[in-house]
């Protein structure tokens, strides 16, 4: 699907496919332009976008999701607004947002963001998966996500990279899992929830 303009409000991180587990590679150009690459086990989606906007940067509206949402920044800084605080992050650091945890980036031109989103059902069943066991505070951020009433989910988690090698581990991840999508194989459903969890 191509198109000439789409509204702000499915960009950037609007979780196309409804699946339980979609990766999003966002890429921002000049003057409003952009690609965005949605791939879930049965649905890709890739498109061209525009964003009616004055200046060279795209300023998304607030929103929150039903869903947890991993925020990587690929290239550059990313700005952020989170819930009251404005923040950074740098390239190779990643933001991990609650469901209903309201949000809004500032993209510049030439800049790529990942998103890899993750539904209720989703990360109920790893949660009661008695082979995982996530670390805190990752586990609290998920507990809070599915036993709170949903508004009260206001937390988040940000991580900064350590190092550019730190950063290409989680990458070769994303990567693997990007490569699984594609390829859907039997077994992928299994490799890819393996590569979340870790």
């Amino acid at each position: 699907l191509t198109t000439d303009k789409l509204t702000t409000d499915k960009l950037p991180d609007v979780m196309l496919t409804e699946r339980p587990v979609e990766l999003q590679f966002v890429t921002f150009g000049e003057g409003g332009y952009g690609h965005r690459l949605s791939l879930s086990h049965h649905w890709q989606l890739e498109f061209d976008f525009h964003v009616d906007t004055a200046s060279p940067s795209i300023l998304g509206k607030a929103h929150s999701h039903d869903y947890w949402e991993i925020i990587i920044a690929d290239t550059s800084t990313l700005e952020m607004q989170i819930e009251s605080s404005i923040h950074k992050l740098n390239r190779g650091d990643i933001c991990v947002l609650n469901r209903a945890t309201r949000h809004a980036e500032h993209f510049q031109p030439g800049q790529t963001v990942i998103y890899v989103t993750l539904s209720l059902e989703y990360i109920t069943s790893l949660s009661k998966d008695a082979n995982i066991a996530f670390r805190k505070p990752i586990s609290q951020l998920f507990e809070n996500g599915i036993n709170l009433p949903y508004y009260q989910n206001k937390d988040y988690i940000i991580a900064r990279s350590t190092s550019e090698e730190a950063y290409m581990s989680i990458l070769n991840l994303i990567q693997t899992i990007k490569k699984e999508f594609l390829e859907n194989m039997p077994g992928s459903k299994y490799l890819v929830r393996g590569l979340v969890y870790r």
